[in-house]
């Protein structure tokens, strides 16, 4: 952990270190509970203070028996001129649905619903010739969900919904990283543009396309304070779809995290 720590005001970690961080979760869609993360974050791989690999395995529970296991890696390789993430995961969530806008009659009387999905996702970029901080490549994901809804929770006689929903894409994303530590970055920018088509050829059951726009800025103003800020755009072309994203945050070993209803 002193390395760590040190990572705040010094160089990437040089040797390997362990992260276990708790992190509780609650929301009126979910319920509440507890997510785990374990993070092993490498050392930097060139030896001269490049960016550290990160592996990870994460678990979540609630009082609603959701639940949600994933791993992921994430590594750069060849003097940091290819960088590589790839992740997985599988889960049950047990969710209520309070329909559009929180208005309306759902808005007080929600609908039961359960989501059994498996996820995957996988990225590689390369350096932009005569770059320091450009990077592109591209990338592909894919999630499948079988989504159970009994209508006849609010009205007597309705048949339920069951339904399997397929959602995969293919895209390229543009990076630029000049962060001096991506653990504990004290200065630089993160930003990140990506493009995914979504469509039948890659097995998704909705043809429509997302761009999203995400920005990461710091700024050290004392020795032990940094000024981090965050951003994100993102926007939708094409067929429109019903999804559950999960957002989250980690800065140190504490986090955030957000799951939001879509439409």
């Amino acid at each position: 952990m002193a390395n760590v720590e040190k990572g705040t005001h010094g160089p990437n970690l040089e040797k390997g270190n362990w992260v276990v961080a708790p992190i509780p979760v609650s929301n009126p869609t979910m319920g509440t509970g507890l997510q785990l993360a374990t993070l092993y974050l490498h050392p930097s791989r060139d030896g001269n203070g490049g960016p550290n690999p990160t592996s990870g395995l994460g678990a979540m529970y609630t009082d609603t028996d959701s639940w949600v296991v994933g791993a992921f890696h994430q590594d750069y390789l060849l003097d940091d001129r290819l960088r590589v993430t790839a992740a997985a995961g599988t889960g049950s969530l047990k969710l209520k649905y309070y329909g559009l806008g929180g208005e309306g009659f759902l808005a007080n009387n929600p609908l039961d619903y359960t989501i059994d999905m498996a996820m995957g996702f996988a990225r590689a970029q390369w350096r932009l010739p005569q770059s320091d901080h450009w990077f592109l490549g591209p990338a592909l994901i894919y999630s499948d969900g079988d989504v159970e809804m009994e209508f006849d929770q609010r009205v007597a006689g309705l048949p339920g919904v069951n339904k399997d929903i397929a959602v995969g894409g293919a895209g390229m994303v543009l990076t630029y990283d000049s962060r001096d530590n991506n653990y504990f970055p004290t200065q630089g920018i993160n930003f990140s543009a990506s493009y995914f088509d979504f469509g039948e050829a890659m097995g998704s059951d909705f043809d429509y396309g997302k761009t999203r726009l995400d920005l990461s800025y710091y700024k050290q103003l004392f020795p032990d304070l940094v000024l981090a800020t965050n951003g994100a755009w993102e926007s939708t072309s094409g067929g429109r779809r019903f999804s559950i994203r999960r957002r989250q945050g980690c800065a140190g070993i504490t986090g955030a995290s957000t799951w939001t209803m879509m439409h």
